[in-house]
């Protein structure tokens, strides 16, 4: 391997230290980003040295394409835009309203709920009283019906899952957390309180 050698002539430079307190930058001339650092290199070592530039820039906007293209909601693709333009229509009436109403529906009454010990692991058992698991057909449909098929499809999603943690020797006030989508694993936070 052909050895690579500087050429870079400190003749500003001074070959007595400075005695300066400060960083050895701070005694660089204001003009020393304009010098030119040449460098005798064999060939190989040019193509080397440029290869290896085009690889890394390459893969750093490979990596930044990747990060940029999964934190680019779905909705912004040109095809949903142009559905969320065309529901305008279905939508504009009901804000211009001013009735919340025409838009959150009231649930309905006689949702059945089911509940049983929560009992896998990880889970939070408090010293002080009781977990359980609730369950219920979520009846959640939603208001333009362009979009309940779709809705439908998510099976998953039409069953809604909580905990209620509770003391066992009288009523007390209840915290209700909202775990959404886009958060992470219930199981982590779950755990973090165990």
């Amino acid at each position: 391997m052909s050895s690579v050698l500087s050429r870079i002539r400190h003749g500003t430079a001074s070959s007595e230290p400075s005695g300066s307190d400060g960083p050895w930058w701070e005694t660089l001339p204001e003009s020393f980003a304009e010098s030119e650092e040449p460098f005798a290199l064999e060939t190989g070592d040019k193509v080397r040295v440029a290869s290896t530039a085009v690889i890394d820039v390459g893969i750093r906007t490979a990596a930044a394409s990747a990060v940029a293209g999964l934190a680019l909601p779905l909705g912004y693709h040109p095809r949903e835009l142009r559905r969320a333009l065309d529901d305008v229509a279905f939508y504009l009436p009901m804000a211009q309203s001013g009735d919340a109403t025409r838009f959150f529906k009231a649930p309905p009454k006689g949702v059945r709920v089911r509940t049983s010990p929560a009992d896998w692991y990880p889970r939070f058992d408090p010293d002080d009283g009781t977990c359980e698991t609730i369950r219920f057909d979520s009846p959640f449909m939603p208001v333009n019906p362009r979009l309940h098929d779709r809705y439908l499809k998510h099976a998953g999603n039409r069953v809604a899952h909580a905990r209620y943690w509770f003391h066992g020797d009288k009523p007390r006030p209840t915290i209700v957390a909202i775990h959404g989508f886009s958060a992470d694993l219930y199981l982590v936070n779950e755990w973090f309180f165990a």
